[in-house]
Order: C-alpha cells, then sequence, then structure tokens
C-alpha cells in the first residue's frame, strides 16, 4: 500500500446483542463466542463498553485472541473523561484505560471521543 492509500475496515459499534442470535449469530451460539463468529465478517469493531467502563486485562486480551491479526478495535473513551471532567485533570482515568486498551497491540486502530 503507497503513502497515499489507507486501508479501510468495515465493522459496527458492540456485538454482544441479544436480538442478533438467530439472525447474525447461529441460533446456538453461546455469548462467550459472538466475538469469534462477528471477526469472521467484519474486521473492525468498536468497543460501545469502554464508554461506561474500564475493561480488566484479561477481558482484553480474550478480545485480542478471539480475532485475526488484522482485526481492527476502535475504543470509546469513558464517559467520564469525555463528559463528566470535559477531558480537564483525567490523568487517573486515562493512565488505566490507555494500559488497558495496549494489551489490543497493533489491533487498535484508535479511540473515539
Amino acid at each position: 500500500m503507497s503513502d497515499r492509500q489507507q486501508a479501510i475496515y468495515i465493522g459496527t459499534m458492540g456485538w454482544t446483542y441479544k436480538d442478533w442470535l438467530g439472525s447474525f449469530y447461529p441460533h446456538d451460539a453461546d455469548s462467550k463466542d459472538y466475538l469469534g463468529y462477528y471477526a469472521q465478517v467484519f474486521d473492525s469493531l468498536e468497543i460501545d463498553s469502554t464508554f461506561y467502563h474500564i475493561p480488566r486485562p484479561e477481558v482484553v486480551t480474550t478480545w485480542h485472541s478471539k480475532t485475526p491479526d488484522d482485526f481492527r478495535f476502535t475504543a470509546k473513551l469513558p464517559k467520564v473523561i469525555t463528559h463528566d471532567r470535559g477531558l480537564v485533570d483525567v490523568d487517573d482515568i486515562l493512565t488505566p484505560f490507555l494500559s488497558s486498551m495496549a494489551l489490543l497491540g497493533v489491533k487498535i486502530a484508535c479511540y473515539r471521543m
């Protein structure tokens, strides 16, 4: 790919929707397998849950392990940073958030406010 070309990734916001069971996920799919199914169809995902809380490291490493190497994530910044504190004095929240998201390695495409 040249410097002027960029990859385009296609995905949705979230993947844990119960109403996708039977229409997108197999009828008998277990929710712990949703991300693996999702990653067979899409190559990116916006993580909506990070807006509400910082995921535990073991959760993030599971996301990493259930997706292919060329998969990309976009993580919403936590609401406390963007809305509650208005991006001011947020190091105490931003640092653990970035540490957790760093576990995705090159799979983290960007952060969304």
